[in-house]
């Protein structure tokens, strides 16, 4: 009996399945990214960027969360975010940083900050991102 059951993460026919993309890193090597790249409903953020490197200029495109958090991290530019700062929109500020700079390589540095409690990371962009388009609904990020 021949398996008709589709490989996971295409979307052939359906829809609603995730459409994983592949992202080129720096280095040339390619990355299948774990991250759907699709909008459920139409409310969804997504951002389209472009960055420019030593190497050159690549696109590439991010949603929900992640994409938000490119949004907050390109317009506080080198002052960077605490994930207080974003408190009331990013539970894991950190993880989505972790995203960009894992599945779109992107620089983000992390300084430790000290304070009475302890310490926290301050995220700051180093590379130069131009906002290509945004599409779904967005509230301020800073």
């Amino acid at each position: 009996m021949e398996d008709t059951r589709k490989p996971r993460g295409h979307a052939a026919d359906d829809d609603m399945a995730p459409e994983h993309y592949q992202a080129e890193r720096l280095d040339g090597s390619k990355h299948t990214s774990s991250i759907p790249n699709y909008q459920r409903g139409g409310g969804k953020l997504k951002v389209s960027a472009r960055v420019i490197t030593a190497i050159g200029e690549r696109d590439f495109t991010v949603v929900g969360q992640t994409a938000r958090t490119l949004l907050a991290l390109n317009e506080a530019r080198m002052k960077g975010c605490t994930a207080l700062e974003v408190s009331t929109w990013a539970l894991r500020f950190a993880a989505y940083c972790h995203v960009l700079i894992h599945d779109h390589d992107l620089n983000i540095i992390t300084m430790r900050e000290e304070h009475s409690g302890g310490w926290h990371g301050r995220h700051v962009l180093l590379d130069h991102v131009t906002i290509t388009s945004v599409t779904g609904t967005v509230e301020k990020v800073l």
